[in-house]
């Protein structure tokens, strides 16, 4: 498992992290303490996330467990961000597809609306091709009267 981690990819994220942790006294004072440091650790997390020593739900939990443990932000703000529904609707489509990538799913989906639609690539080149000819000879008037002409009159 340890073999998996990038031990180099830790490192721009702890500088950026610890740099602006240190920076402290030289915020804005408009920022409080808190906030900077938040922003700190967020800067961190992204350029984790970028850098990818680890998957990136690793380094996000990494993320906020850092920010629990430093008191930047409470156990309660961390349960409640957890509690939005709207942020495991993300989290699932992400999970979603994810596995409709790895396991193939979503190019033998589009290959079975392909076949369902058009018989061969000619063909749906060929439609691809015939529409785009026909659209360049439309002008604006029978564009505005609704007059359209699909391919498949064709």
């Amino acid at each position: 498992m340890l073999s998996t981690v990038k031990w180099k990819g830790f490192i721009l994220p702890l500088v950026f992290g610890i740099g602006l942790w240190l920076v402290t006294p030289l915020r804005p004072l408009a920022i409080s303490i808190v906030a900077w440091r938040l922003f700190a650790i967020f800067v961190a997390t992204i350029i984790a996330c970028i850098t990818k020593p680890l998957p990136m739900m690793a380094v996000t939990l990494i993320g906020i467990v850092v920010a629990t443990l430093s008191g930047v932000v409470t156990m309660d703000e961390v349960a409640t961000g957890f509690g939005n529904s709207t942020a495991w609707m993300v989290a699932m489509c992400m999970f979603m597809a994810a596995g409709f990538i790895k396991s193939g799913l979503g190019k033998r989906i589009a290959y079975l609306v392909r076949e369902l639609v058009w018989q061969t690539n000619a063909e749906s080149g060929l439609r691809a091709i015939l529409c785009g000819c026909r659209a360049s000879n439309w002008d604006s008037e029978q564009q505005r009267a609704g007059q359209w002409d699909y391919v498949s009159n064709y």
